[in-house]
């Protein structure tokens, strides 16, 4: 059980090393490295995987290390790289699926329903009562479409969420190596989204629980990523007075665990970057003092 898991997170931080050589050597020999693994990964395993990479982690790569050389801060590095890598990901999927019948929605339908289908067969084996069989019959038919249409959401959302561990391992190696030489790197717990972006929250929100069709379906893509960019604002603020009362790592690290995982928390945690936008609870906009007239 500890492979597989291993395997995962080695595959989710592979950029870490390329940003860090990236930071360390300038544009030049970066991209370099970039096209190395390239031309690598298309001799060994074919052209179809070495897109992939340069599609999810090259563009990452590249855009993650610019925003740091130009010592952006941390919400806005992580946004721009991980959406820009997130939508190019959303074009390689529809090109790859263009030759597929039907439309890519359909063809997430139809995996969804795969999936979900042969679990319920493995609970029909187990003796599962077919009053619960039919109800996850059921449920598969009114949420499977839906699930599917919102792919593109889920590709921003993973993608979001590699750029922010990246991000993270990148800071911790270079200020271990470096300390504060050479860049400038945002701390997590001072994340906060733009102001602005609140409107295209409330805007998402109404298209998806008040319109049918397109609109409806661009909504909830819309609304499903700025949920999950307040809720890591959230995260950021408990784990901020975690780290002032000097709360010990371990306990740090499980509310990252937990806060992914369990709705009730991941609802707590984002209430509470969305009241950050008025309460401003890690103080963190700094109002100038007014100058007095001599």
């Amino acid at each position: 059980m500890l492979f597989p898991p291993l395997g995962l997170m080695l595959g989710v931080l592979a950029p870490t090393p390329l940003i860090f050589i990236y930071l360390q050597n300038g544009k030049q020999i970066g991209l370099i490295g970039i096209g190395l693994v390239f031309i690598v990964l298309s001799t060994l395993m074919g052209m179809n995987q070495a897109w992939v990479f340069l599609v999810e982690y090259g563009v990452l790569v590249f855009l993650m290390a610019e925003t740091i050389r130009l010592h952006w801060s941390i919400e806005r590095s992580v946004l721009l790289s991980g959406i820009g890598s997130a939508l190019l990901s959303i074009v390689l999927v529809l090109t790859t699926l263009s030759g597929e019948d039907g439309s890519p929605v359909e063809f997430f339908e139809n995996q969804i329903k795969e999936q979900i289908g042969e679990s319920i067969k493995s609970l029909e084996g187990a003796g599962t009562s077919a009053e619960d069989i039919q109800a996850m019959n059921t449920f598969m038919d009114q949420t499977s479409s839906s699930f599917a249409s919102a792919f593109p959401a889920f590709i921003v959302m993973g993608s979001l969420i590699v750029a922010l561990l990246n991000y993270t391992f990148v800071r911790l190696a270079w200020t271990r190596m470096f300390g504060e030489a050479g860049y400038t790197f945002g701390k997590f717990t001072r994340w906060s989204m733009p102001d602005n972006l609140i409107w295209l929250f409330i805007i998402s929100s109404l298209l998806s629980f008040a319109t049918q069709g397109t609109p409806k379906i661009l909504g909830m893509n819309v609304f499903i990523v700025m949920v999950v960019l307040y809720m890591i604002q959230g995260l950021a603020i408990a784990l901020h007075y975690m780290e002032r009362k000097n709360v010990p790592i371990i306990f740090r690290i499980l509310l990252l665990g937990l806060g992914f995982s369990q709705p009730i928390l991941i609802g707590m945690f984002v209430g509470l970057g969305l009241f950050d936008l008025w309460l401003d609870i890690r103080k963190l906009k700094v109002v100038p003092d007014e100058v007095s007239e001599e």
